[in-house]
């Protein structure tokens, strides 16, 4: 299976220019408290694995990654905002991430969903589609 395999790209990514800036990330079954501050939770979410040839020997993964970007409630939504931008700067279309002879390619802009209010943080949905074939 590549579902592991296109988490650790798209993960990785979102290591490093988490870790840069630093923001905290909740990563999918990982233990995390949310902090006081921003944070983002990165989830994978993958659709069903198709096979395009009669042999049954292709796999093709696809499916969206989002990436929920809360910012401390009651101060407008221009933070979550400014961040979903870095991050369709970070996952831009047609970005094509390797590892040996796999790649996953990210197949649609990243799309900024409306704004969630919770009680302690504003949640942005942030989400691209990406494509893996075996």
């Amino acid at each position: 299976m590549s579902n592991k395999l296109i988490r650790d790209l798209l993960q990785g990514r979102l290591k490093a220019w988490a870790t840069a800036k630093p923001i905290p990330v909740a990563w999918d079954n990982r233990k995390f408290t949310p902090p006081t501050g921003s944070y983002i939770r990165a989830s994978l979410l993958p659709a069903d694995t198709q096979s395009i040839d009669l042999e049954g020997a292709h796999r093709g993964y696809m499916g969206l990654f989002q990436l929920s970007v809360h910012v401390p409630l009651g101060n407008g939504p221009n933070t979550a905002e400014t961040l979903a931008e870095e991050l369709a700067e970070l996952f831009p279309m047609a970005l094509r991430l390797e590892s040996g002879a796999f790649w996953v390619q990210i197949t649609s802009p990243c799309s900024q969903y409306p704004g969630i209010p919770g009680d302690t943080h504003y949640m942005v949905p942030v989400r691209f589609k990406y494509r893996a074939d075996t």
